[in-house]
């Protein structure tokens, strides 16, 4: 048989069977083992090691000297913007460069990191106003109407939330400041 033939066979039999009344087998009647149900394998996730991401950023802040060559790589801007507000992945001094990089950000991806950044800082702010609300009534001896969870309005993912929940005050303050940092200039590069 012919290649042609085939696509033909595969066609009619595939007709067929979208033709095939689809009717209910009766109760009484044995019915055919089922199949097991496959998984589809989720996509394995590949861990960018941090300092690919600098030596990136590297590479962009000396693309104008000689000899070196910079060329745009889309997993890496997308792992940066995702991470930059972990310390432990991306660095004070690879964040620096990072803000000189996301300066030349432009369009969707700009209004993204700014909506992103903007959520992270009223995320904080709310934090805090909790925190001092609950510190001031621990001084008045009241007792807290929440339940205690620094749940946020759903605007963040999951994972990300689970995230800001597991920081300590610390760690909270300096994503606060990074978002800060990051908010300032996109709005001032807007202008």
């Amino acid at each position: 048989a012919t290649s042609e033939e085939k696509i033909v066979k595969k066609r009619r039999k595939a007709k067929r069977k979208l033709e095939a009344p689809r009717t209910a087998a009766p109760e009484n009647e044995e019915k055919a083992p089922e199949q097991p149900v496959r998984k589809k394998k989720g996509r394995q996730q590949k861990v960018k090691d941090p300092t690919e991401a600098a030596s990136y950023l590297s590479a962009w802040k000396h693309r104008n000297e000689g000899g070196n060559v910079w060329k745009f790589n889309k997993n890496a801007q997308s792992w940066l913007i995702r991470h930059m507000y972990e310390t432990e992945k991306v660095t004070k001094s690879t964040f620096t460069t990072l803000t000189e990089y996301l300066s030349g950000l432009q369009g969707a991806t700009k209004t993204r990191v700014l909506e992103n950044a903007t959520q992270r800082v009223i995320r904080y702010k709310n934090w805090e106003k909790k925190m001092d609300n609950t510190k001031e009534e621990e001084d008045n001896d009241d007792e807290a109407d929440g339940d205690g969870d620094e749940k946020d309005d759903g605007n963040d993912d999951e994972k990300d939330q689970e995230r800001w929940n597991s920081l300590d005050n610390h760690n909270k303050r300096k994503e606060y400041k990074r978002a800060r940092i990051i908010m300032d200039l996109m709005k001032r590069n807007e202008s």
